[in-house]
């Protein structure tokens, strides 16, 4: 039977750094792009990694507030 080895520390903080970075590149922040009523059929572009928002007045008369 093989002895189980443990890690060593400089193991331990290599192992944790790439699990930061990582963690990080997945943390970058969106763009966002905001639309609303005046932009009424105007034309955009929304590049891959951006966010559209669309914010509408609401109407009470149709039940959504």
């Amino acid at each position: 039977m093989r002895k189980a080895r443990k890690a060593t520390v400089p193991g331990k903080v290599i192992a944790a750094l790439l699990a930061v970075l990582v963690l990080i590149g997945g943390c970058s922040p969106s763009k966002e792009v905001a639309l609303g009523a005046k932009d009424s059929g105007r034309q955009i572009e929304v590049k891959e990694g951006e966010a559209l928002v669309i914010a509408l007045e609401s109407n009470p008369t149709t039940g959504y507030l």
